[in-house]
């Protein structure tokens, strides 16, 4: 396969450094050289001889002196020698890549790392990259300095849709897709798997089009449908798929490690990067890696990581019961196949950023806004993303109750002023869409009121005092935030400000907007 096409302008003039080649050259020979090359520091004037890293066990990983000389000296930049194989035997042992002779591996500090790199090597301004959307926002980050077209492929319950993705690479026209971004097993942010049947029609698309698929799988272990879902990677006869793994939710966030497999002339124009920019990743966070992986072995490396996958179920589960328990009714959401997330939908609401980034902020609930999981970020989106991976049952029950408007019992006391009925049932009050008086959703039928209807509203409803619920007035009056107490009834003479006359009564206190924006 010819991967000149592919090539960005950076990558074809990038040139290797000839001290770090030389490095390389030296990390593979099995003999003891005589090293008068670059300037490597002398290593016994390192103030660190060794270490020893506890496992929750009660296993130790020892890093002796002569291991640790290793440790703290430059190193390979395509990683660590002993872990590269350790990898290249794990990739073999779980993917069984058709053309693994022809296969290289580099290791990067994360996934994001790669990705990044992966951009810079593929995309020229202007270039279209195809992209799984929902997709996330890291990703998006990581491409955007590139300067490509972001081109959004729709999805389903499966992942990508095969036929949207012709369409919309029949689109592009004189200037056609070369690359496409997919997250196919627990997607971030939906939770979405794609089956193998899904991801072998996505492959010949892409074989058909001669695009290069950017496998991003981090979440491969944490798979709470199949035992070990089927690769891209698996898939490939043709040498069109870059996979990227990482340790960051297997083994530490923050050690910062992932690794490439793919074409080795892909890899090789990666390290060539690595080369003349970060040199290597931490060869100490490799070590670790590795020496992990020499205690344990394949086999109890994947009984650990069953073991994240089970923890993580029960976490996916008790969000599940919370968001029964406080969202039947207000949102929509999927049970996710696994990961870290629910993508959840919040009825009748056209963005979620105001929700997000003040209501549940103010009450001490950190979530994301879904605008920052799809390519145009300035239109409105009514999602949200939740996290379960950290938060206690407690703590979930609490962020379900805080997160969403809640519903209450209202009755229309006085008709508004041109309208001929009233509403009595179960309503939650969203904010007023843009142009129209007012707005009310779930389980009541809309009865429009009059730009300046004035009508007080009887509360059926006892709230405790983290609760709040906005409500936006007619246009022509001010908006208001209610904040139901238990402090007891107020006086029904209590009015809110000025141009409207509207009495509350049952535990409620009227704040101006002023004082919570």
């Amino acid at each position: 396969m010819d991967y000149g096409r592919f090539f960005s302008q950076v990558a074809l003039r990038r040139e290797p450094s000839a001290v770090s080649t030389l490095r390389d050259k030296a990390a593979d020979k099995k003999t003891p050289i005589i090293w008068l090359g670059g300037g490597l520091p002398n290593p016994s004037l390192f103030p660190i001889q060794d270490a020893t890293v506890t496992l929750k066990n009660g296993e130790k990983l020892i890093i002796g002196k002569e291991l640790m000389v290793k440790v703290l000296q430059y190193s390979s930049s395509k990683g660590f020698p002993p872990l590269v194989q350790q990898l290249q035997q794990l990739t073999e042992d779980l993917h069984q890549p058709p053309r693994m002779c022809e296969t290289g591996v580099v290791v990067t500090m994360g996934s994001i790392n790669a990705l990044s790199m992966a951009g810079n090597m593929l995309l020229n301004p202007g270039d279209p990259i195809i992209v799984q959307e929902p997709l996330f926002s890291g990703i998006i980050s990581a491409l955007l300095p590139y300067g490509p077209k972001l081109i959004p492929a729709a999805t389903d319950d499966e992942g990508i849709v095969p036929s949207l993705l012709r369409e919309t690479l029949a689109r592009c026209g004189d200037c056609p897709a070369k690359v496409m971004y997919v997250n196919p097993t627990a997607n971030n942010p939906t939770g979405v798997s794609m089956s193998e049947a899904r991801l072998r029609e996505i492959y010949d698309i892409a074989c058909e089009y001669n695009i290069i698929i950017l496998e991003d799988d981090p979440y491969y272990f944490i798979n709470f449908v199949e035992d070990l879902p089927t690769s891209f990677l698996k898939l490939d006869t043709e040498g069109r798929v870059l996979r990227f793994d990482s340790f960051s939710k297997t083994v530490s966030a923050g050690i910062r490690l992932g690794y490439v497999t793919g074409p080795q002339p892909l890899i090789d124009i990666m390290t060539v990067d690595i080369m003349s920019s970060v040199g290597h990743a931490s060869t100490l966070a490799q070590v670790v890696v590795s020496e992990l992986l020499n205690k344990w072995g394949h086999q109890e490396y994947l009984n650990h990581v069953y073991s994240l996958r089970e923890e993580y179920r029960k976490k996916r589960d008790v969000m599940q019961k919370a968001a029964e328990k406080h969202l039947a009714g207000l949102c929509e959401w999927k049970l996710p196949s696994g990961g870290m997330f629910f993508w959840i939908k919040v009825l009748g609401l056209e963005d979620t950023q105001r929700l997000i980034n003040e209501a549940a902020t103010r009450v001490g609930v950190v979530a994301m806004p879904g605008c920052y999981f799809v390519v145009r970020r300035e239109e409105p989106c009514p999602y949200i993303r939740v996290t379960y991976s950290v938060a206690s049952p407690e703590e979930v029950d609490r962020n379900c109750t805080s997160e969403c408007p809640r519903p209450l019992k209202a009755t229309w006391i006085t008709k508004p002023r041109g309208s001929a009925s009233h509403v009595d049932q179960q309503v939650m009050w969203i904010s007023k869409p843009c142009g129209s008086a007012s707005h009310v959703d779930q389980q009541a039928t809309w009865i429009s009121k009059p730009r300046r209807s004035r009508c007080h509203v009887d509360l059926d409803a006892t709230w405790g005092v983290a609760d709040v619920l906005w409500i936006y007035y007619p246009r022509g009056l001010p908006s208001q935030m209610l904040q139901a107490t238990c402090c007891g009834l107020l006086p029904t003479s209590r009015r809110h400000p000025r141009c409207c006359p509207t009495s509350w009564r049952h535990n409620v206190c009227l704040t101006s907007p002023r004082d919570v924006f």
